[in-house]
């Protein structure tokens, strides 16, 4: 699956979210929601605050060298805006819930074989 993820063809935004996906074991809205405010590439942490997180804590994700280089590719095709991975239609809104299972669907894994949120329970 990920030498699959790899060679995704789609939109590069949707190949990192799933590459992301794979490293980070985050739920999927706080990936398609990250800000690139909550990103700390020096420190080498993402602090998702606590209104964004399902038990309303802040969670901080420590970041490996193959997520911080995903988080600068990602610059280069996001759109100026708050969010990592925005709307293709605004980039004022974060990108759909649907965009992840739609690229693992384009990939041939089927609902059962995999979904966005079964990332976490790789880990």
């Amino acid at each position: 699956m990920l030498r699959a993820i790899d060679g995704y063809e789609g939109h590069p935004l949707t190949r990192i979210a799933l590459q992301l996906s794979a490293l980070l074991f985050v739920r999927p809205g706080e990936l398609r929601r990250a800000e690139w405010s909550e990103l700390d590439m020096a420190a080498k942490v993402w602090r998702i605050p606590a209104d964004k997180m399902k038990a309303r804590q802040e969670h901080a994700v420590p970041l490996s060298r193959q997520a911080l280089a995903l988080f600068d590719e990602a610059k280069l095709f996001s759109i100026r805006g708050p969010y990592v991975f925005s709307s293709i239609r605004s980039p004022l809104n974060p990108m759909s819930e649907n965009t992840v299972n739609a690229g693992l669907r384009r990939l041939g894994f089927t609902g059962d074989e995999m979904t966005a949120h079964g990332f976490r329970a790789m880990w």
